[in-house]
């Protein structure tokens, strides 16, 4: 099963980190990507900060990192955005 965590700020990686360490025990049945969301997100911030000894505390833990860079993601959010347009204008956010 693939699994897509979606995360933002520090809360965020706080409630997935146990999550994706249980899930990283069974490789056979779980593919995981976390996607970094940016919010409050730029070089020298305290949340940079913390979301790069996530990321280092990730890879040593449970061997994983980073697929591409944030900006690259950022970059390809937007593309896919403005390609699925209707779709997100269809979320109801009752």
């Amino acid at each position: 099963m693939k699994v897509l965590h979606v995360v933002g700020a520090r809360p965020n990686f706080m409630k997935v980190a146990p999550i994706m360490r249980e899930m990283a025990k069974h490789p056979q049945e779980f593919e995981q990507l976390l996607v970094h969301t940016g919010q409050h997100y730029g070089n020298g911030t305290l949340l940079h900060n913390m979301s790069k000894v996530f990321f280092e505390k990730a890879e040593r833990l449970l061997g994983w990192r980073p697929r591409v860079s944030f900006t690259y993601g950022v970059q390809q959010l937007v593309v896919w955005y403005q390609a699925n347009d209707e779709w997100a204008r269809n979320i109801s956010t009752d």
